[in-house]
């Protein structure tokens, strides 16, 4: 047990006096920084430049503080999301074809009018010079109207076949239309007349 106190001991006292040695070292160093830091004042002074930057240079420069880590930056914005294209849009189909206009309803078919009846016998020879009368121009109709005939009465034709006519004009229109008869009259030629007177008695 004395062995190792006394150890301990040794120690002791060793590390004082390598503490003791380290503090006179350092205060040399020190002393030596001073005179240095002097002479480079007298230097600066005297305007000796060059020796100012030697001692200067000679000078050891404090440690430099250690670089502030750097802050992290904000974090990039997300890329954005490209919108979807739209969708084309549909191509446009044939137009319809226009629909038919309606035909237009017929007009009513007029009802047609009938026409007035005429009963025109065949008129009977004359002789040449025998003027027209109603012996020839008799022609009647069970509707009341009125006759115009053609050549009209008092006429005398010349000889050879003539055509006689007839338009019977009815009083009512509404109900019957206007009628034209046509009929032929042949034309005698005429005896020459003769005259003869009675002769006188022969004695």
């Amino acid at each position: 047990m004395l062995r190792n106190q006394a150890a301990l001991t040794c120690r002791h006292d060793g590390a004082g006096l390598a503490t003791t040695r380290r503090r006179a070292r350092y205060g040399q160093r020190l002393a030596c920084l001073q005179l240095m830091m002097l002479l480079a004042a007298a230097a600066a002074g005297c305007g000796g430049g060059g020796n100012a930057g030697d001692v200067a240079s000679a000078t050891p420069s404090p440690p430099s503080a250690p670089a502030p880590a750097p802050v992290p930056g904000p974090a990039p914005a997300p890329a954005p999301v490209p919108a979807p294209a739209p969708a084309p849009a549909p191509a446009p189909g044939p137009s319809p074809a226009p629909a038919p206009a309606p035909a237009p309803a017929p007009a009513p078919t007029p009802t047609p009018t009938p026409v007035a009846t005429v009963t025109w016998p065949d008129p009977a020879s004359i002789d040449w010079g025998t003027a027209l009368s109603t012996a020839q121009l008799n022609a009647r109709s069970g509707v009341a109207g009125t006759f115009a005939y053609t050549p009209a009465a008092g006429a005398k034709l010349e000889v050879g076949v003539q055509s006689l006519s007839v338009t019977f004009t009815p009083q009512d229109r509404t109900k019957y239309s206007p009628n034209t008869v046509v009929r032929k009259l042949t034309v005698n030629k005429a005896s020459a007349p003769v005259r003869w007177d009675f002769p006188s008695p022969v004695l």
